[in-house]
């Protein structure tokens, strides 16, 4: 696993910089994901990454066993580990100061927005087509079931307690703007939230997120960037590389 990280990651071309950032989504096992970190902290002064979806996903019955039936324990796993670690730095919602920049983020959630604005559907009728078309209802893992909205309020609960800051992380998009054609359906509403309001308050340089599996970046205004730069599943983007931002 080691060598297959290691040739990963010179494949997406690490370069010098002052950081990286994961956006989330980094694998489906803590052991891997941690390996990953820990090598790009070699590469880099300092790695900082928050968690989604897939980072939550119990996808095996060992999984399952290790983590007692219960995704958020993967995720204490890694919040803990990350705390031991001296150059990596798990976003959760609090603010960090590194190389003179305010940096902060977590995973945030999908609200539903999308599908609901969009093609005028109820949210009990986005909660059924999420059933039957995310991997999240079958593999996040938790008793009583995992319920999206529910982990939304408790994301944008801390996601109203930052202030301003220089770059802004989430998981998942802020906007659902300039989406393709293929993609204009309710179930787009499963790949972002309404952030629109908090990029108003919180004014990032920039701000990246994961999820989606197309790269886009857009400058929104004269204060923020949008930023998504995804690697995608396994030889999805097989020429994929990493991007460089100054800000």
């Amino acid at each position: 696993m080691s060598k297959q990280i290691a040739m990963y990651i010179e494949q997406i071309s690490p370069i010098p910089a002052d950081m990286v950032i994961v956006a989330g989504d980094i694998g489906h096992y803590n052991t891997q994901n941690k390996e990953f970190l820990i090598q790009l902290s070699s590469i880099y002064k300092n790695v900082l990454f928050t968690l989604g979806n897939h980072d939550l996903y119990l996808v095996s019955s060992h999984s399952c066993s290790a983590y007692k039936n219960n995704s958020y324990n993967r995720v204490k796993d890694m919040k803990e580990w990350a705390e031991e670690q001296p150059n990596i730095h798990y976003l959760d919602g609090q603010t960090i100061e590194l190389e003179g920049l305010k940096i902060s983020g977590l995973s945030m959630w999908y609200d539903y927005t999308y599908g609901i604005e969009n093609f005028g559907l109820t949210t009990d009728a986005m909660k059924n087509l999420w059933k039957h078309s995310m991997n999240d209802y079958n593999y996040i893992v938790s008793s009583p079931k995992f319920d999206p909205l529910s982990f939304y309020s408790t994301e944008k609960d801390k996601l109203d307690l930052i202030g301003e800051v220089d770059i802004m992380v989430s998981h998942f998009g802020p906007l659902a703007i300039n989406i393709p054609p293929i993609f204009h359906d309710a179930t787009t509403g499963f790949y972002y939230f309404d952030g629109k309001d908090t990029i108003e308050r919180i004014k990032p340089k920039i701000w990246i997120y994961g999820h989606t599996h197309k790269a886009f970046k857009h400058k929104l205004n004269e204060d923020t960037i949008l930023l998504c730069n995804p690697m995608g599943y396994p030889n999805e983007n097989p020429y994929k590389q990493m991007e460089v931002f100054d800000v």
